[in-house]
């Protein structure tokens, strides 16, 4: 019987929180791709995507302590940052067409 060793998100959370540079990469490798073509499916966007993933993974960085269990997963949590980086970008880079009264 083997004992199941991989920490959860949560835990990783916890770990990042205090620092741990590893629980960051374990969280990364473990919640890039997934978000990446979530990100991608949303923009169509290879470059956006790259970048709105990244941007996720600063977020979760600078702002750990706004995730609250309580709420949802930390994957949904991640997810909703992501759509929300992806629908701001589409917003600002949506081409800017004039009208003109005649």
């Amino acid at each position: 019987m083997t004992v199941n060793t991989t920490p959860s998100d949560d835990e990783l959370l916890r770990l990042l929180r205090a620092g741990d540079e590893d629980a960051f990469t374990t969280l990364y490798r473990r919640r890039h791709g997934g978000l990446y073509r979530f990100a991608l499916q949303m923009s169509g966007s290879e470059a956006l995507a790259e970048d709105v993933t990244q941007e996720v993974f600063m977020v979760l960085i600078r702002e750990a302590d706004h995730y609250d269990a309580t709420r949802g997963t930390l994957q949904a949590y991640l997810y909703g940052i992501a759509r929300n980086q992806v629908l701001r970008r589409l917003e600002r880079d949506r081409p800017f067409v004039q009208i003109v009264d005649e």
